[in-house]
């Protein structure tokens, strides 16, 4: 619900930006901020999940799962998809661009690397579900993994594109990436987390009893937030 209209919007802008075979300076301009715009969006999303979402997932779940569910494989599932749903995130808008720069040629190449990485999906699933003993948090995780090789390719497409178009880089990784006192907060705080899980480990999974982990986790936010 939140990502289809981004990835449906991104698709028609750059469909309209890119429509010329010789697309307008500015046009390449502006299509390369929104994407990395887009980009840099998602990244602060991952190092929010990536540093939060694990330490309190058992805490979220047993105030919005009823108790029955508590002792099944939807926590080890769910706090699988802490990785997924950024995944998803970085992969859609991706190939929203690709679907809408890319020639003939470009979307018959991306078809044969979609069927090996389909393939490895299968492999990965099949390994991590059966032999590493994952079960269904490892078919989660082999997800993951089709995602990322599936947005790593788009994105080397759509660096190589503007680097063509343009005849200079527009795109590149570190402009899709946070400054490193940034990065740092969220290490910190992602370390912080972690401690405070330890120490309350042993603490019952009540909200009232947990306040101490509740407040590691409002200050290490206000600090991320202050950060940015």
């Amino acid at each position: 619900m939140v990502f289809q209209p981004i990835e449906e919007t991104s698709r028609v802008f750059f469909s309209k930006s890119l429509a010329s075979p010789k697309p307008d300076p500015a046009a390449l301009r502006a299509a390369a901020n929104v994407l990395l715009a887009l980009l840099l969006l998602f990244t602060h999303l991952l190092l929010l999940l990536v540093t939060f979402g694990p330490p309190y997932l058992p805490l979220a779940l047993t105030l919005v799962l009823p108790p029955k569910y508590l002792h099944t494989s939807a926590p080890t599932i769910l706090r699988t998809y802490v990785y997924y749903i950024p995944a998803m995130a970085f992969n859609g808008v991706l190939e929203a661009f690709f679907a809408s720069a890319a020639a003939p040629k470009d979307l018959h190449a991306q078809s044969r690397w979609l069927v090996a990485f389909s393939l490895g999906f299968v492999a990965v699933a099949v390994g991590l579900a059966k032999s590493a003993g994952m079960g269904d948090a490892g078919l989660v995780w082999a997800n993951v993994v089709n995602l990322v090789c599936r947005a790593l390719y788009a994105w080397r497409f759509a660096a190589r594109f503007f680097r063509q178009k343009s005849g200079r880089e527009q795109l590149a990784w570190r402009m899709a990436v946070p400054p490193m006192p940034v990065l740092l907060m969220f290490a910190g705080a992602a370390v912080a987390t972690r401690w405070s899980e330890k120490v309350f480990a042993s603490v019952p999974l009540r909200l009232v009893d947990q306040m101490g982990h509740v407040a590691t986790a409002i200050v290490c936010l206000a600090g991320c937030l202050f950060a940015w």
